[in-house]
């Protein structure tokens, strides 16, 4: 049975590495990501829509909920094992993928988190109502539509859910505080898959995933959090001691945590520097005409 465990918590540790890869996080136009996906699965995953799908969609962009997105998934899945049990049946170490993972994974949270919680700071993600919106009647608005548009009317709640995602995406980045960051990014992700669900948002693919590799960072921690919590114990937590230390890892992070800012707030920089302005009759107005005699 541990035998089992060890090599499916190898496959899962290696999807997740391949996924980090070719689920193309699309931020502004940088899109090298979905062309290298592109190049490699796109044969592929519209054969096995072709097959399965009839009516799906041919042109295949891998955004969240999408065919093609679940298809890259499910074949990231299947190199994963096939790899995994290949090596293992060549008697070739594969723990070097889980120790790669805890290595990768906390960046790759903080990365999704730091970009969505600057958005929401900036009030970049969630815009202030159209007037087609604000005069559309309440019964007639998609689920989606709504809360998007709710959440935009408030200023306040925008600028405090971005700092607390900036916060934790920071607690990711530094091993110290990298089991708690985790602990709070679980809360984050529940409550953004249950919104996304329940309001039928088209990101839960995407999500779940995200919860998925948190899951697993989180996992060899459990009992000693019940231990303390609900039997009242003095233990001594695990976090990611087996991540794999990369060669000169102290010059390494420091570079790659420069990398993550300039891939975050370049294209925010630009925006700004582009004069991109919102119109001041944004929302919604009348047109009154003035008469004078």
């Amino acid at each position: 049975m541990n035998a089992f465990k060890k090599g499916f918590t190898e496959i899962l540790a290696l999807f997740s590495l391949l996924a980090f890869v070719f689920i193309p996080l699309t931020f502004n136009g940088k899109d090298f990501q979905f062309r290298l996906t592109l190049f490699l699965f796109q044969k592929s995953v519209e054969l096995i829509q072709e097959q399965l799908f009839a009516n799906g969609i041919r042109n295949i962009d891998f955004s969240s909920d999408t065919i093609g997105l679940n298809l890259l998934l499910l074949l990231l899945f299947l190199l994963a094992i096939i790899v995994v049990v290949g090596q293992k049946l060549l008697k070739i170490k594969t723990s070097v993928f889980v120790r790669l993972f805890y290595a990768c994974s906390p960046y790759y949270i903080g990365l999704v988190l730091l970009k969505y919680g600057i958005d929401k700071v900036l009030l970049q993600q969630f815009s202030t109502p159209e007037a087609n919106i604000l005069y559309t009647p309440f019964g007639n608005l998609d689920k989606d539509i709504l809360l998007w548009s709710t959440f935009g009317t408030s200023k306040f709640y925008n600028v405090a859910i971005g700092f607390v995602e900036v916060f934790v995406a920071l607690l990711l980045f530094f091993r110290s505080t990298r089991l708690v960051g985790f602990y709070m990014s679980l809360a984050l992700f529940l409550n953004i898959c249950i919104i996304n669900f329940g309001f039928d948002i088209s990101v839960k693919t995407f999500s779940l995933f995200l919860l998925l590799v948190i899951t697993i960072n989180i996992s060899p921690s459990l009992k000693q959090v019940y231990a303390f919590f609900v039997r009242q114990q003095f233990v001594q937590l695990k976090s990611d001691q087996e991540a794999l230390k990369l060669p000169y890892h102290h010059f390494v992070k420091p570079v790659l945590l420069l990398c993550i800012g300039w891939y975050i707030l370049s294209p925010i920089a630009w925006a700004f520097n582009s004069s991109t302005q919102l119109s001041p009759f944004n929302g919604a107005y009348e047109v009154c005409l003035l008469y004078t005699s």
